[in-house]
């Protein structure tokens, strides 16, 4: 799940968009430019965690901690969620603090669970 899009101006993008069959994989990408006479190269190791959407410290359950860990991260330029995804609580796309309040009632007040 990886390409290269050479842009023909001398640059290029590589993008890589794992999917659920290569959760908790590594993946080395080696990347080769060259003019004709001269080429470089440079490898990249991608690893492939799943994760909990809401355990944004990474600790394997959702606790009070995450919420005060995405309370300083929306509000306060805390660090960021590990990986960044587990922090849309609500998987719309944004880290807000709908995901804030969405993790407060799933943890304190019995709320729905996150969605996958």
């Amino acid at each position: 799940n990886a390409t290269f899009t050479d842009e023909g101006n001398g640059t290029g993008t590589m993008t890589f968009a794992p999917d659920s069959s290569q959760q908790n994989g590594e993946f080395v990408i080696t990347c080769i430019a060259s003019d004709g006479a001269l080429a470089d190269s440079f490898t990249v190791t991608y690893v492939v965690n799943d994760f909990i959407r809401g355990d944004v410290n990474a600790s394997g359950t959702i606790t009070a901690a995450d919420v005060i860990w995405l309370t300083n991260f929306v509000f306060k330029a805390g660090p960021p969620p590990i990986p960044l995804l587990s922090g849309d609580v609500d998987n719309n796309g944004s880290i807000n603090a709908a995901d804030v309040i969405y993790l407060v009632n799933f943890d304190f007040k019995g709320g729905p669970e996150p969605p996958m």
